[in-house]
């Protein structure tokens, strides 16, 4: 306890005060700060290096002190280091203190050396039968060193002593020379700090040390996935595959430290070579050889050997994502580039090809490598779709996050999982399922989830022979670390396959002789009938068939409105998110801040859609011309394009643009409003809603530091903003809009800020038909900060015929912004009535007696009870999504419009 305590100060130090020196206590202080800080092993190895540094034990002398000195030396250390003591003097009574010492200091040293941050190193030992071999791998996630290799004494102690910087894994390790083919298929491998999900690249490592003077032989794979960040290194290869078919996808993110002159590889597959046959560019990735930082790529195009495509000069020191691929539409086959999620370049290919055994590298070994990074690499055939991408998402139950309206028989999912906790009970991961939980065929296509025993297994069930519940357990998973899971049926030599991996191991594979597809597929992370893991899931893609023929795509469902609030500069293109569909009723509003006049033009704003083909797919598009004037061009039916300006905007200050398309007495109208004044109206005769809509600032070559957006709202159905993004204080009567008509369906989004919670109830917001609780209708909703005065919400609304059916959130975030949303969807032949915090769902419920609400007033807060203090902003009301009549919110403004009234 005394020399743990020298070490410590702080918190830390003020954690174990109480404690009194004795050696039961220095258990407990590591538990405590196991409990605090979570690192156990960190603390225990700086208490050794304390102790074994400490100069009154080096200078003892052994023969007088030894005896006494080494059982208490014994207690001070981790007991699976006293074993390794125990083993290597195999019961010597002439132990001596230096002989410990030595000991504990090379097991200290090995320990230490993979957590030292800045080298970020893995070592790891080979063993087959009785021969182990030292050799080194390092972590190339960046420009790293290589580090010493333990001993082969101090190797042969951590795996007799089963340490857990150790992980045991088995590899297929192929090497080839001319005479034969060697396959280890049972070779076991120790990775010393390190799990090593990446073991293709670790498999070849170990080739090339065990093998030197032999070529490496690589095993074919369906598809690769990197998803780390990895340093570009002149004749990386990632892989081999079987086949790259027709229809594929190679996407990778890019990050470009310098460019310099000559060309610089990225990413090339290739049959054989660099260049001379239809297949050895399919595709390659090069930095133009002037060192502009233009992409060059070349594909195999039209019978064209070397076709290829020239990008805009992508940034330095900043990632980029790049997508190439090819893809059937309507019996054509079109190649495409997509640069950050925009559409760069379509084009027919009227020679398309499946190209076997394909290698891939990154970067190849014909060029010098380009200096910078590449990451999330991942070359899959067929129709994929990433679902999650690598920034890791909750699990949260009931979570629907994509559907594909045709689940093909041959398919692939593949995701990383985080658990951050077992517990008994079975908890869900993700789920593919036509509705229910079990009882038909398709519920379960497939289900993944953690066992109920709370060990840490997996369970893997789907649609096998005929059995609607086949059931798959995996070994227990490794608590707070990633591990990758891959469920596959393909199609092989006649027969479908059906395959589990887990971290790239296959640890289950069945043929199946009952395979179907199924239509309209839900897919759930997690699902809605099981409790959910805790824990985190990232790179989620799912690959809908893998055949040359034209396959239905998964639909990853967006927001249900697009709400960007933050300003922009119109600097670059800028994805704001996606659409599955734009209705024939839908508002789109921002704000724009002009600096300067110039003598061109900019594109603000656009609304395409994400249909691969040869044309721009322009639904709406906004530019500010040089003028100052708005130029707003529409493809809103199926006749004609419209076009025409605005009156000019005033520079140096933000201007509000509304632009939405409304039913008014049975004909749609497609309507402009400038700061509050409407500027434009044309009846659209031919209305259609559009599918896989994109949303975008900037989504050209024109754009300029000059102008700003913020504010963005795209949603369906007719929406209103109440307060801007500048926050306003809450008062109470504050009457601030008027709605004629509520629709049975509606949204209301709003930030709040609290600067204090006292008892009592205190109003935020109100939505009523005249009073605070006499009618059905009086809180639609009404939102409250509860009595208690702990700062949870207390959210009020007309449900199932009770007038005042509430919900108690949890204490939310004192001065702080939190977001709130209160809504009531069609979806299913259903109405559901969902209020979320901060975009997570805390409430959901059927209600099945849903009703309009006609003239209903709008307070922030209301006049009934004390008023919260704080602040309000980006308060805004979606008032109904189908088409329908819908009447227009009513706004107080200082100007007039034509469908607007004011208070005064």
């Amino acid at each position: 306890m005394t020399y743990l305590r020298k070490l410590l100060q702080g918190p830390a130090l003020a954690s174990i005060t109480g404690l009194a020196l004795t050696n039961e206590n220095y258990q407990t202080a590591l538990d405590i700060f196991k409990r605090r800080y979570d690192n156990k092993q960190a603390l225990i190895l700086s208490h050794m290096r304390k102790l074994l540094s400490c100069e009154g034990i080096n200078s003892i002398s052994s023969n007088m002190y030894g005896p006494l000195l080494i059982p208490k030396i014994l207690e001070k250390i981790p007991e699976e280091l006293t074993l390794i003591i125990n083993r290597q003097f195999n019961n010597n009574d002439n132990w001596d203190v230096k002989s410990i010492i030595d000991l504990l200091t090379n097991e200290l040293s090995a320990r230490e050396e993979p957590a030292r941050r800045w080298r970020q190193a893995m070592n790891y030992c080979c063993k087959e039968e009785t021969r182990i071999s030292p050799c080194v791998y390092t972590n190339i996630r960046s420009e790293i060193e290589r580090v010493a290799v333990p001993k082969l004494v101090e190797i042969k102690r951590l795996i007799d002593s089963g340490s857990s910087v150790l992980h045991r894994r088995s590899l297929d390790l192929y090497v080839s020379n001319k005479q034969q083919k060697r396959n280890f298929e049972t070779m076991v491998v120790y990775l010393y700090g390190d799990s090593g999900v990446g073991k293709s690249r670790l498999a070849l490592d170990i080739a090339k040390h065990l093998y030197p003077d032999t070529e490496p032989f690589y095993k074919t794979k369906d598809f690769i996935s990197h998803s780390n960040q990895v340093l570009l290194k002149q004749g990386t290869i990632l892989g081999k595959l079987d086949v790259l078919k027709k229809e594929y996808s190679v996407s990778f993110n890019i990050f470009p430290k310098s460019y310099t002159k000559g060309r610089k590889s990225v990413l090339h597959l290739t049959q054989d070579k660099d260049f001379g046959d239809y297949g050895d560019r399919i595709p390659g990735v090069w930095f133009d050889e002037n060192g502009s930082g233009r992409l060059f790529i070349h594909a195999a195009v039209n019978g064209n050997i070397n076709y290829y495509i020239e990008t805009k000069p992508l940034p330095l020191n900043q990632w980029t994502n790049v997508k190439i691929g090819q893809s059937m539409r309507d019996n054509t086959y079109l190649l495409f580039v997509y640069l950050n999620g925009v559409k760069f370049y379509v084009a027919e290919n009227t020679d398309a090809r499946d190209f076997k055994n394909v290698k891939v590298y990154a970067s190849d070994p014909w060029y010098d490598a380009q200096n910078g990074l590449i990451s999330n690499i991942l070359i899959v055939n067929g129709n994929v779709e990433n679902i999650v991408s690598i920034i890791p998402s909750e699990l949260e139950k009931g979570k629907l996050i994509a559907e594909i309206p045709k689940f093909n028989k041959e398919y692939l999912v593949s995701f990383d999982v985080y658990p951050s906790t077992f517990v008994a009970g079975q908890h869900s991961v993700i789920r593919f399922s036509i509705g229910s939980d079990l009882g038909h065929y398709d519920d379960r296509v497939p289900v993944i989830w953690f066992h109920a025993n709370g060990k840490g297994s997996l369970c893997v069930s789907a649609l096998v022979n005929g059995n609607f519940d086949k059931c798959f357990v995996t070994k227990p998973f490794e608590l707070n670390q990633w591990s990758n899971v891959e469920v596959s049926q393909i199609l092989r030599k006649s027969v479908y396959v059906y395959t589990i991996k887990i971290n790239d191991d296959i640890v289950f594979s069945e043929i199946n002789n009952q395979v179907q597809s199924f239509d309209n597929v839900k897919v759930y992370a997690a699902d809605p009938w099981y409790d959910v893991q805790n824990g985190l899931i990232k790179n989620f893609f799912v690959v809908n068939g893998f055949t040359n023929d034209e396959l239905e795509r998964v639909i990853v469902l967006p927001k249900e409105n697009i709400f960007h609030n933050k300003q922009l500069h119109l600097s670059d293109p800028f994805f704001f998110g996606s659409l599955y569909v734009l209705k024939k009723e839908f508002t789109v509003s921002f704000n724009v801040f002009y600096k300067v006049y110039i003598d061109a033009w900019t594109e603000v704003f656009s609304l395409r859609t994400n249909e691969i083909s040869v044309g721009e797919n322009i639904i709406l598009i906004v530019r500010l011309l040089y003028s100052g004037d708005l130029s707003i061009a529409t493809n809103l039916n199926s006749e004609k394009f419209e076009s025409f300006s605005t009156p000019t905007l005033p520079l140096n200050q933000w201007s509000n643009v509304k632009i939405c398309q409304i039913m008014r007495e049975n004909k749609y109208w497609f309507s402009v409003y400038l700061n509050g004044v409407n500027v434009k109206d044309i009846e659209n005769t031919f209305a259609i809603e559009f599918k896989n809509i994109m949303v975008y600032a900037s989504y050209s070559l024109y754009w300029d530091k000059n102008v700003l957006i913020s504010n963005v709202l795209t949603v369906n159905g007719n929406a209103d903003i109440f307060v801007s993004s500048m926050p306003i204080e809450l008062a109470k009567g504050k009457l601030i809009a008027e709605i004629p008509k509520l629709d049975k369906k509606f949204l209301v989004s709003f930030d709040i800020y609290p600067r204090e919670f006292v008892v009592g109830w205190h109003s935020v917001i109100h939505f009523t038909i005249g009073s605070n609780l006499d009618h059905y209708g009086d809180r639609v909703p009404g939102i409250w900060f509860n009595a208690d005065g702990k700062g949870g919400l207390h959210v009020s609304a007309p449900v199932n015929g009770n007038l005042n059916r509430f919900f108690n959130t949890n204490p939310i975030g004192l001065n702080q912004w939190s977001n709130i949303e209160v809504s009531q969807v069609f979806r299913n032949s259903e109405y559901v009535y969902t209020i979320r915090i901060n975009k997570k769902s805390v409430f959901s419920e059927i209600n099945n007696q849903v009703q309009s609400f006609d003239n209903v007033k709008v307070y922030a807060a209301d006049p009934w009870h004390d008023v919260q203090n704080g602040l309000i902003k980006d308060f805004f009301v979606v008032n109904g999504i189908t088409d329908v009549v819908l009447q227009s919110d009513i706004v107080p403004s200082r100007g007039v419009s034509k469908y607007f009234y004011f208070f005064i």
